[in-house]
């Protein structure tokens, strides 16, 4: 993954020790440095990992976000999006030789939590299409060993398999169009958009809606890639004109059961600390 390279100035000294918190998903103590240099949050340090253009170890340039995308943090990532909405911050900054985004990273990175970690980019409006200096798009940089493979198939889920449009060959049209066309096959709620249309995308949605409704599709389907609340999911979240909660974890929630429900006024489960 990497790790900071010590560097001279104030605001290096602060973006290194956002870079470290966010590798160990350390949301407190980030939050508390975050205060302290707010511009630091956004821009990149000096950060000693494995460039994706050359596989090779060597001093890289990163920026918190993109740390939290590779370790699947998902706390900090939750955070650095939530103060990147409040500045317009572009969550598809490339950095380094690699010319990565943050959700390169998060597919490279190969950690438990990273369709999580996705989700939450694309919802804050990453390009799933997005190059890289070699022209790879991030579900080209999905890990490919056998141990990642359930990993593999949620995180390109949850991009759609990023795949762009081909032009048909006469004598390739039917074979290669036929498994797209079975993975479609189930009803269509009119009423539900397309998971990319850009209603996805917005403030309203994402405050009042993400997580919130119910959904509505009674056939089988991916929840990593629905933005919609499911029977027994724990990404729901309580809709925030109802309930009072800050953005703080609960710690009797994260003990499995709190007493106060959904009067509590704290965050339940980690779509809610996204405030």
């Amino acid at each position: 993954m990497g790790f900071p390279v010590s560097v001279a100035s104030t605001a290096a000294d602060v973006v290194a020790e956002l870079l470290v918190l966010a590798a160990t998903d350390n949301v407190t103590h980030f939050r508390l440095a975050a205060a302290r240099e707010p511009a630091a949050v956004h821009i990149s340090g000096h950060w000693y990992g494995r460039c994706l253009l050359s596989s090779r170890m060597t001093i890289l340039r990163r920026t918190p976000l993109m740390v939290a995308a590779a370790f699947g943090s998902l706390n900090v990532l939750q955070l650095i999006l939530s103060l990147s909405a409040a500045v317009d911050v572009d969550v598809d900054l490339r950095c380094g030789p690699d010319g990565v985004t943050a959700l390169h990273c998060a597919a490279a990175g190969g950690a438990p939590t990273a369709s999580l970690a996705a989700t939450l980019l694309i919802i804050a409006g990453a390009d799933p299409n997005a190059l890289d200096t070699a022209g790879r798009r991030p579900v080209d940089l999905i890990p490919t060993s056998s141990f990642l493979s359930s990993l593999r198939s949620s995180f390109e889920a949850v991009l759609g398999n990023g795949s762009p449009p081909v032009t048909p060959s006469s004598d390739s049209t039917s074979s290669s169009s036929s498994p797209p066309e079975k993975k479609r096959n189930y009803p269509i709620d009119t009423s539900i958009p397309d998971i990319k249309s850009s209603i996805y995308s917005s403030d309203e949605f994402r405050m009042f809606s993400f997580k919130v409704k119910p959904c509505s599709r009674a056939y089988s389907h991916d929840w990593t890639e629905c933005p919609f609340v499911h029977p027994g999911e724990n990404a729901r979240r309580r809709d925030p004109r109802r309930f009072n909660y800050n953005c703080t974890p609960c710690v009797e929630f994260r003990r499995g059961q709190c007493p106060k429900g959904d009067l509590c006024e704290y965050a339940h489960g980690v779509f809610e600390c996204w405030l």
